[in-house]
């Protein structure tokens, strides 16, 4: 397995592809490869590098407290590990968020911004899902919290329409089970963050994307992202929810695709 020292700890990173590098960052306990259908969609174009965030996969999950800053400041030290100065960064959800702290703390390393169905702060609605997800691995466990989470991700029509994706998705949670202390850790760092002040200082080129049924992180939340960062550029999918990248791949890797090769 290619993993590699990163800073404290080793981080599990994938490859494909050959050209600028694009980073993928996954969400809240997902494991790097349910980027299955960007890598595939973007390897002909871009060097992707697909790690596993701190904490799930196959990366280390040390038993201390973890924080968005600290997963950043992570995917910089991969980076440097591999000789990558520069990348376009797309991040999804906890990923968006750890991609908007890259992009505040390491601007020299960014050259395009990719926030998908992500938000700024944790709110009273946000606090509540938290606090559900945390109780759901803790007393049901992680395999009933990937149902859950699947659930408030794609609609329902595409339970029925395509049922082979939904068991694909499902296995590539079972594959790489994520402890449930690990899960907390990361859990308890979304809950802490927030880039509400800070976001009018990220100055690389951003995309913000987002479904209009998007039940985990609403699209107003994208909506106030894209209106406080300088310049950018706001993509509402209708019709789709959290998981926009899984259930619509080709409407979402166009719409990245188009960004990254704008001037």
């Amino acid at each position: 397995m290619p993993r590699i020292k990163a800073g404290d700890i080793r981080i599990y990173y994938e490859e494909a592809g050959s050209g600028l590098p694009l980073v993928l960052l996954m969400g809240l306990g997902c494991p790097s490869r349910l980027w299955f259908h960007q890598v595939e969609g973007f390897s002909p174009r871009f060097r992707v590098v697909t790690p596993d965030n701190r904490g799930v996969g196959h990366s280390d999950k040390p038993a201390t407290d973890y924080s968005i800053e600290m997963l950043a400041d992570d995917t910089a030290h991969l980076l440097r590990a591999l000789g990558i100065a520069r990348a376009h960064i797309l991040g999804m959800s906890m990923g968006g968020a750890i991609a908007q702290q890259f992009a505040l703390r390491h601007p020299e390393m960014v050259d395009r911004l990719v926030l998908s169905c992500t938000w700024n702060e944790t709110g009273p609605y946000g606090l509540l899902l938290m606090e559900a997800w945390r109780t759901m691995a803790q007393k049901a466990g992680m395999a009933a919290l990937a149902r859950l989470t699947l659930l408030q991700s794609l609609t329902p029509r595409c339970f029925g329409e395509r049922p082979e994706l939904v068991e694909r998705l499902l296995a590539l949670f079972a594959e790489h089970p994520q402890p449930v202390a690990a899960y907390v850790r990361q859990n308890w760092a979304c809950v802490r963050h927030n880039t509400t002040a800070l976001l009018s200082q990220i100055k690389a080129p951003t995309l913000v994307l987002v479904g209009d049924r998007d039940v985990q992180t609403p699209a107003g939340s994208s909506r106030f992202i894209a209106r406080q960062i300088p310049g950018a550029r706001l993509v509402v999918l209708e019709g789709l929810g959290h998981g926009l990248m899984w259930e619509a791949p080709d409407k979402f890797n166009s719409a990245v695709l188009e960004f990254l090769a704008g001037s």
